[in-house]
């Protein structure tokens, strides 16, 4: 069965997330970009967990680099549950979400993203994500 779990950009989990998190910045005025997505599934009556370790580890999001060592490295985004939280985040950390989701709107858990360029060049980067460790859905 597929995965019925992931990122979504809006709350109602109709629009799923861009997978990459490609947004343009500019060095001459390095203002940092925030967004929200959530993660969750539309389904019905789904829990998601870890794989390794179902209900106890938790399940957690990372910053992945297409091409390590080019473009924006992953410390250039900073993962929070809440906006305010944005600002303490530590750079390039994952974010633990919790052992278990269930499915439905009502339990989509919002991640802010904020994004800034630590690179001395202006553009568009498209190597970073958003990812999970390996995750197991049942019903």
């Amino acid at each position: 069965m597929a995965l019925t779990f992931g990122f979504y950009s809006d709350p109602g989990l109709t629009t799923p997330a861009p997978a990459l998190l490609a947004v343009p910045q500019s060095k001459s005025s390095p203002v940092p970009a925030d967004l929200c997505l959530w993660f969750g599934s539309p389904a019905v009556g789904r829990l998601c967990q870890s794989q390794a370790s179902p209900g106890v580890q938790q399940i957690a999001v990372s910053v992945a680099n297409a091409t390590p060592g080019s473009n924006s490295p992953a410390t250039d985004v900073r993962l929070s549950k809440t906006l305010s939280g944005l600002g303490s985040a530590t750079p390039g950390a994952s974010l633990n979400l919790a052992a278990s989701v269930q499915s439905g709107v009502a339990h989509a858990i919002p991640v802010y993203v904020r994004i800034t360029n630590s690179l001395t060049t202006t553009g568009r980067r498209s190597n970073l994500s958003l990812a999970t460790q390996t995750l197991v859905e049942s019903s």
